[in-house]
């Protein structure tokens, strides 16, 4: 066989493909076309319809369209008060949405489907959203100088537009890379870092915030910013091991920031809670009584890595510009009623009981930083304990004992000779005592004799009593009865009369005499 012939396989090959270029001849010259489902023609179209990310875009609405393009998805434009709701909280301008809302709700309010084909809708959402920024062409960024500008303008919608393009630009706050050298930055880097575009976006950030949240209205377009702004610190502190911002690269802005965001968040969910009475936003004033702890491990490394308390506390009141650089404001220098020192002193002494300390008995505590190096473990190993010490000293002029060589074989131990007994001291026989001459009886003293009893004296003789005077008759007043009758009237018993009272009297010193007779 020639080896230029075509085999059998190539001439069938041939005759294949020849048949399938006829049928679609045929197929064109006949206007053979299958028709599709209707079922896929519309699942098709809706799923055309669905992805048209430069609606928007090719509108030209701006924040606007953006705005109440997810105002009808959330459904809002359902509710009653839905014009409030968008004025209001979305910062939707009015006429705008007056004009465009029947437009938008056509091309994005969601319809009633079937579960098959909600799931396919969810679907294209997901990857619309996904694939938005290779979809759309990327927007200009606005320059900073212009965010800049606008920032300081009192107008709502403007101070909206400028804060939502500022978070958006805004990067993850970056960690502390090597240790702080401690060396002051030049003028020519100072000037460098000032036209750094992420720490001006940070100021424009904060003033934004501050002017919507002032200006009583916008607490949708608030809560977007404070989501944004949030996901970006907990970011860093979830690759960061739950540090605090503040030991960031530009840690005091991002703290300054983050407070706000937490003051805003916790009066906007009370002003959620509260929806429908009447009431005013608090202006924003200073933070006190945060990152205590900063402040307190600030003054250790300034005094050398340890210090007690009370050095802690005179450092602080010594150096209230190096506080300034920790936070715009930390303590609470606010005094209570009946003390005479601010609040931040009590909150000092609690929070250094977070600190490692060293206390010998009778000197206060000594506090160390928390980039003080660990102390070494009192307790040893039972290897590396020092031997114990002897009672008693060894002999300096002692040899060494032959030790032996641990090469050698093991010598067969020999019975150890018996320990010589210790020969007991026989005690001194003790002298005995000389006996002292017994001392002489004193001569008993001679009795004194009795004395004689004195003789007892005669009682004297009563006097006889004088016999009262008649009282001189009275016309007006009547006798004065005599004081012994008064007396036994007042006491109830009958008066004696004084002749029977002195014979009585002798009576008893008859008897007093007889007495004395017969003894």
């Amino acid at each position: 066989m020639d080896a230029q012939s075509p085999g059998p396989d190539a001439e069938q090959k041939d005759a294949e493909m020849q048949d399938s270029a006829k049928t679609e001849d045929e197929v064109k010259e006949g206007a053979l076309v299958l028709a599709e489902p209707s079922s896929q023609v519309a699942l098709r179209a809706r799923r055309s319809k669905a992805l048209v990310p430069l609606f928007v875009e090719e509108k030209g609405h701006g924040r606007d369209g953006e705005l109440l393009r997810d105002f009808i998805r959330r459904r809002e434009h359902l509710k009653k008060d839905c014009r409030d709701l968008a004025v209001n909280r979305w910062l939707i301008r009015g006429d705008f949405f007056d004009e465009f809302l029947k437009e938008y709700a056509e091309q994005y309010a969601p319809g009633d489907e079937s579960v098959d084909e909600a799931a396919l809708s969810e679907q294209a959402g997901q990857m619309v959203e996904a694939c938005k920024d290779i979809m759309v062409e990327p927007k200009s960024r606005k320059k900073v100088e212009e965010l800049e500008v606008v920032a300081k303008s009192t107008d709502v919608y403007e101070l909206r537009d400028t804060l939502l393009a500022a978070v958006k630009d805004l990067t993850t706050p970056r960690r502390r890379l090597g240790v702080h050298t401690n060396n002051v930055m030049p003028d020519s880097a100072k000037e460098f870092l000032k036209k750094q575009n992420q720490m001006r976006l940070r100021k424009v950030v904060l003033q934004c915030l501050k002017g919507i949240w002032e200006s009583g209205v916008g607490g949708e377009v608030l809560q977007m910013a404070l989501d944004t702004v949030k996901s970006r610190i907990d970011r860093f502190k979830t690759n960061s091991g739950d540090s605090d911002v503040i030991e960031a690269m530009a840690g005091q802005q991002w703290a300054q920031l983050e407070d706000l965001v937490t003051i805003i968040e916790e009066q906007l969910s009370q002003e959620n809670q509260n929806e429908g009475s009447a009431h005013a936003r608090q202006r924003l004033g200073p933070i006190e009584g945060r990152r205590t702890k900063l402040v307190v491990d600030r003054a250790l490394e300034a005094m050398g890595g340890q210090g007690t308390s009370r050095q802690v506390v005179e450092w602080i009141e010594e150096h209230p510009e190096e506080l300034e650089k920790l936070r715009e404001s930390k303590l609470n220098w606010n005094v209570r009623e009946g003390r005479n020192k601010p609040v931040w002193h009590s909150t000092v002494q609690s929070i250094m009981s977070l600190f490692r300390k060293v206390q010998k008995p009778g000197q206060p505590a000594i506090y160390l930083a928390s980039t003080a190096p660990e102390e070494p473990l009192a307790i040893l190993d039972a290897s590396q304990k020092p031997p114990r010490r002897a009672k008693r000293p060894a002999d300096e002029n002692a040899a060494a004992p032959d030790l032996p060589d641990p090469a050698a074989p093991a010598a067969p131990e020999a019975e150890a000779p018996a320990k010589p007994k210790r020969a007991r001291r026989e005690p001194k026989p003790k002298e005995p005592k000389e006996l002292k001459e017994p001392k002489e009886l004193k001569e008993p003293k001679e009795l004194k004799e009795p004395k004689e009893p004195k003789e007892l004296k005669e009682p004297k003789e009563p006097k006889e009593p004088k016999e009262p005077k008649e009282p001189k008759a009275k016309a007006s007043k009547a006798p004065k009865e005599p004081k012994a009758k008064a007396k036994a009237k007042a006491d109830g018993q009958p008066a004696e009369s004084v002749p029977k009272k002195l014979d009585a009297l002798d009576s008893a010193l008859d008897a007093a005499f007889a007495a004395a007779a017969s003894g």
